[in-house]
């Protein structure tokens, strides 16, 4: 089974529906749901993942966020 890589930055426009440079959890979670049909991808799980990668708990992500969060 090929992987397809997936492009974070084009992820993170995707979910920036209001183009501020910053993703809301609002944002984060509807994109989610609407866009990918995962049947273990709930609203909690979603707001675990987004309180995670929040670092400084703004309830915003920025790009460098979601980078240092996927980089480990």
């Amino acid at each position: 089974m090929k992987q397809k890589k997936i492009d974070i930055f084009e992820c993170f426009d995707k979910m920036d529906v209001d183009e501020d440079g910053e993703i809301s959890k609002k944002e984060f979670i509807e994109v989610l749901l609407k866009d990918y049909t995962i049947p273990e991808l709930t609203r909690e799980w979603i707001n675990m993942v987004f309180d995670a990668m929040d670092s400084n708990k703004t309830g915003f992500l920025s790009i460098g966020e979601m980078l240092m969060f996927i980089q480990g």
